[in-house]
């Protein structure tokens, strides 16, 4: 896991794994029981201390892609 960077911002794929966090079908996706436990699930995932990081950090940019968004959207689309 890379420490956090305190000033790095979260941008357009930090958003979208916030509103995940927040998708009752996303917390049954990552057996999360609220959004504080799913959020834990994509920063393990991820590798990462903040979801602000997805947006700076390319590697864990793919690993939220392939891991998570991917994984979900298929799940979601049967």
């Amino acid at each position: 896991m890379r420490a956090a960077n305190p000033q790095a911002k979260g941008g357009r794929i930090a958003r979208l794994a916030g509103s995940l966090c927040r998708n009752p079908e996303f917390l049954a996706f990552c057996s999360a029981r609220n959004p504080d436990e799913a959020a834990d699930y994509i920063r393990r995932v991820c590798h990462v201390e903040s979801r602000a990081e997805l947006d700076h950090d390319p590697q864990a940019c793919h690993l939220f892609h392939e891991l998570v968004r991917k994984p979900f959207a298929y799940r979601t689309a049967a």
